[in-house]
């Protein structure tokens, strides 16, 4: 028997599911679809592939399906525990809940909509909201804030930020609560006389008795009826743009009055751009904070849906650009019009990294911004627009000499709470400005300062500030670049012949040594980057009695010249590395070290927010292998198969191992006083480095050449993986003082690539990558083996472990690194993506390097990722996504041909070593 059903086509439009999903999803996560979850959901409802979808959204299909497909659907099921949503059954499930939801609200919804409609007042809602920011998730939380008792509300953020808009919405939302919503004149000071004046005005007052008196009314008198109704009913006073009377005595007076007296019914919404200096415990604060990406996207998109292709297909310039702005509605409106009046929109990459001059209205902005600043906060800012700094860095600029201690705190302060200062580095007290399109405003007004005295020849502020900062994050040295000392060398040339500009450097340059020492501070240096990167000829120009601060030695063509009675203070030298290298980073990230083909080592300590060489050697033989062990043990394995090894950190040479005459050292590993060296002839040899010896004869059991070698935490069990993808492990044996092989290797998945390993305790972690099940797509799984080791005779039918497949479809991973302490993981896949885990397995960040590197080093904490490149060495912060320091190598050693340096001159001797290996003459 068969029984037909007739199915009703479903009429449930695209734009109810998308609705739908972001209502509940806000419900859940607190925050909306992105745009590109949106699409995702749109094309997966209409039934496209992730194959179409690529062609439809200008993305790569296996970035789609590995990176934003997963994370949605992962989401989704958290927002649905009970159905288990993916892709193919997204449609059917979703129409589904939509209908049950529906029929579970439809009458309290219909209630609601009429209650709604009734009370709402159009006025409230802008004409005009461009500048506005849509902060609904922030709403329905500050509405709960006043409505559960909370008597004081402080909203505060940058100007510009969208403050006045959301109070607006507020206050629409809080009519049914309160008995009057009552909105504070932005043109006066909030004081007890304004506000009584206003309250009398709504007939909220009664005047009776004053009328009848014709007596005036005492500011005491005020205070006491005015909290006498406030305390009576429910009313919600908003008092905006308080930033604009900062300076009235009155309204501070007001505002700690007010919010130590208000109790009972009634409460105060007070906004203000600039926090205020005392807060009482009374006072709950929220800081509305700018645009994340995603926000920025959707907002972009609603206001300038004609620029959706772009935003996608440019996607890390638009997120430069909202980085640049902070995330502030104000700004990427005007840098937006801007950029559609100057630019083709597909120009936006030029927009955001080569702008040369802020068009008027950014410019406008910034400059009734900085209007506002007093003298010394106009000073503060100037620095910080440079690079970021600590209290202590700010004291040292001889710009704000002038100023008294007590006049820079105070100016220091009022930064913080005009919200243009923001942490950069919490642990070393490091702040940068905010947004940094201010700060590349005030490198406008310094170049356009620049170029005046050049022109007359006059360096009053050159004396003040450097043009660059070569000990700087690498991004700050890209904005100085870009924003000031390009464009300055641009317009030099565009105005003078190379003969005027030679002759002109050498006039400013003798004008120097007339004054003294401490009016020329920084003027040298910055004229000496600026003439090297106009590649001026500075062979017949003499240094003496100069100091040259930040001077930039890593540029060509400084072949030749004579240094002889200058100084240097933070200047940067090339770093000497020549072609291929090694590399190794301290667990702790107290050092890193280089070393190359050519025998020459740095090593580089922490400090002041960036790696500086602390001591160098040149060994003569190439550099092999280097491995830095927690307890600050440096090893080197030579090409000669010598093994050096030193401490890091006080360069004391701990002992040499000569094994010349065995096999090629293929891998190394220390614990104590024990070092396991892996050698080419499938041999393990131990060696006791206090008594300079080797431990019994070596342990031959191997099938293979053991590439990676691991002691466990206690030392007492060494695990090796060797070429015929197994992993051997073998169990110290106290009698015969040596190690003795388990019985069966540690079991691998045949098909697997194996790519690290690493111990926790007894636990042996090992991450293979594996092929998926639909190879065709060429997409691969990382998958975590992790093996619990303690008995000697394991057997392999009683080796105990649990497999983990990580939540994640990487496009084929290409190396992987656990931090030595064994809490984080690192896997790299072909398209340069770096996936990082924690120790509990869960994905916590997600990084793409501009190159696929050779090598990967991850610290203890999770917080820095070293990368080893073909032609460079960089430092990346994981929290920042940014490079904090970068190591270019040299492809020949003529950088200092014919120069002279003078020992006692701002070198260490090391420095002064490097310069000698690069063609530099070193006198006395």
């Amino acid at each position: 028997m068969c029984v037909y059903f007739t199915v009703k086509e479903s009429t449930l439009e695209l734009k109810d599911v998308l609705a739908y999903v972001d209502r509940c999803v806000f419900e859940y996560a607190d925050r909306h679809l992105n745009k590109i979850e949106k699409d995702i959901i749109r094309w997966t409802y209409e039934g496209l592939s992730y194959d179409e979808m690529a062609i439809q959204m200008q993305y790569g299909s296996s970035t789609l399906r590995a990176v934003y497909g997963y994370q949605l659907w992962r989401l989704l099921r958290r927002v649905w525990p009970n159905e288990n949503i993916n892709k193919s059954r997204f449609r059917g499930i979703i129409e589904r809940l939509y209908r049950e939801d529906l029929d579970l609200s439809r009458d309290s919804n219909q209630q609601s909509s009429v209650s709604n409609t009734s009370n709402l007042d159009l006025k409230i809602i802008p004409e005009n909201n461009s500048n506005g920011v849509y902060r609904n998730e922030l709403i329905p939380r500050l509405v709960d804030t006043l409505k559960s008792g909370c008597r004081v509300l402080l909203l505060t953020g940058a100007k510009g930020i969208g403050k006045s808009y959301l109070i607006e919405s507020l206050g629409s939302e809080l009519r049914n609560h309160f008995a009057q919503v009552v909105y504070h004149s932005t043109h006066e000071a909030a004081t007890w006389r304004t506000c009584y004046q206003e309250l009398s005005a709504l007939g909220l007052l009664d005047l009776t008795n004053e009328s009848a008196n014709k007596t005036a009314v005492s500011e005491h008198q005020m205070r006491q009826q005015l909290l006498q109704v406030l305390h009576q009913a429910p009313y919600l006073i908003i008092i905006d743009q308080t930033e604009r009377f900062i300076e009235d005595l009155k309204q501070e007076i007001f505002y700690k009055e007010i919010t130590t007296a208000i109790n009972h019914q009634s409460a105060i919404l007070w906004v203000s751009a600039i926090r205020p200096a005392e807060i009482n415990r009374r006072v709950t604060i929220e800081t509305l904070k700018g645009f994340s990406f995603d926000e920025a996207s959707t907002f972009i998109n609603e206001e300038y849906p004609h620029l959706s292709n772009s935003l996608s297909q440019n996607e890390i310039h638009w997120r430069q650009l909202v980085k640049l702005c902070g995330g502030s509605p104000e700004l990427l409106h005007k840098s937006i019009e801007a950029l559609q009046s100057f630019y083709s929109i597909n120009q936006i990459e030029q927009f955001t990294t080569v702008l040369s001059s802020f068009p008027p209205s950014l410019f406008k902005y910034f400059e009734s911004l900085t209007d506002e600043l007093s003298e010394i906060e106009q000073k503060l800012l100037y620095l910080f627009a440079f690079n970021p700094l600590s209290w202590n860095d700010v004291q040292k600029w001889p710009i704000i000499n002038k100023f008294s201690q007590d006049q820079l705190m105070q100016a220091w302060s009022m930064l913080h709470r005009r919200h243009l200062l923001e942490y950069f580095s919490e642990t070393d007290g490091i702040y940068q400005i905010t947004p940094p399109y201010l700060g590349l405003y005030l490198l406008q007004k310094l170049r356009e300062i620049f170029l005046q005295e050049l022109n007359v020849e006059n360096l009053k502020l050159f004396h003040t500030y450097p043009l660059s900062l070569p000990t700087a994050s690498v991004e700050q040295q890209k904005i100085l670049k870009n924003y000031l000392l390009v464009p300055m060398v641009n317009t030099l040339r565009h105005r003078l012949s190379p003969e005027d500009l030679h002759a002109k450097f050498g006039r400013l340059i003798s004008q120097l040594t007339t004054l003294p020492a401490s009016s020329c501070s920084y003027a040298a240096g910055s004229l000496f980057n600026l003439a090297v990167h106009m590649r001026l000829s500075l062979v017949d120009v003499s240094w003496a009695n100069l100091t040259l601060w930040h001077a930039d030695l890593r540029a060509p063509g400084l072949q030749g010249l004579d240094f002889k009675g200058c100084q240097f203070r933070e200047a940067v030298l090339m770093t000497g590395v020549y072609e291929s290298f090694e590399i190794a980073l301290h667990p702790s990230r107290a050092a890193m070290v280089i070393g190359d083909s050519q025998g020459f080592l740095q090593v580089y300590q922490w400090g002041n927010n960036r790696f500086i060489l602390a001591w160098c050697d040149d060994l003569g033989i190439p550099i092999q292998q280097i491995v830095i062990t927690d307890s600050n043990t440096l090893i080197v394995v030579l090409i000669d198969q010598s093994i050096l090894i030193w401490d890091t950190l006080t360069r004391k040479e701990q002992s040499y191992s000569d094994v010349s005459g065995v096999a090629a050292i293929c891998s190394i590993d220390l614990k104590a006083h024990l070092l396991a060296i892996g050698l080419g002839n499938r041999e393990i040899q131990l060696w006791n480095l206090i008594l300079g010896e080797k431990i019994s004869e070596p342990l031959c059991d191997a099938n293979d050449i053991v590439r990676h070698l691991a002691f466990s935490p206690d030392g007492r069990i060494l695990a090796g993986y060797d070429n015929n993808n197994s992993i051997l492990v073998w169990h110290y044996n106290a009698s015969h003082n040596t190690y003795t092989m388990a019985e069966a290797p540690l079991p691998l998945n045949p098909y697997g690539d194996f790519l690290a390993f690493q111990w926790m305790g007894d636990q042996l972690s090992v991450i293979e990558a594996m092929s998926n099940d639909d190879s065709h797509k060429r997409l691969s799984k990382v998958v975590v083996r992790s093996f619990t080791v303690t008995d000697q005779t394991m057997a392999e039918d009683s080796i105990d472990f649990k497999v983990q497949e990580l939540e994640i479809n990487a496009s084929q991973p290409y190396q992987a690194t656990f931090s030595k302490n064994g809490r984080y993981l690192a896997v790299c896949d072909i398209d340069h993506t770096v996936w990082v885990w924690n120790d509990i397995m869960s994905l916590i960040e997600l990084i793409t390097l501009p190159e696929l590197p050779d090598t990967l080093f991850i610290s203890d904490d999770g917080q820095q990722l070293l990368c080893q490149n073909p032609s460079n060495i960089s430092i990346w912060s994981l929290k920042t996504q940014e490079i904090l320091q970068i190591w270019e190598t040299v492809s020949d050693l003529d950088q200092y041909q014919d120069c002279k340096f003078y020992t006692k001159q701002g070198f260490s001797d090391d420095e002064l070593y490097t310069v000698q290996r690069l063609g530099g003459v070193v006198v006395e």
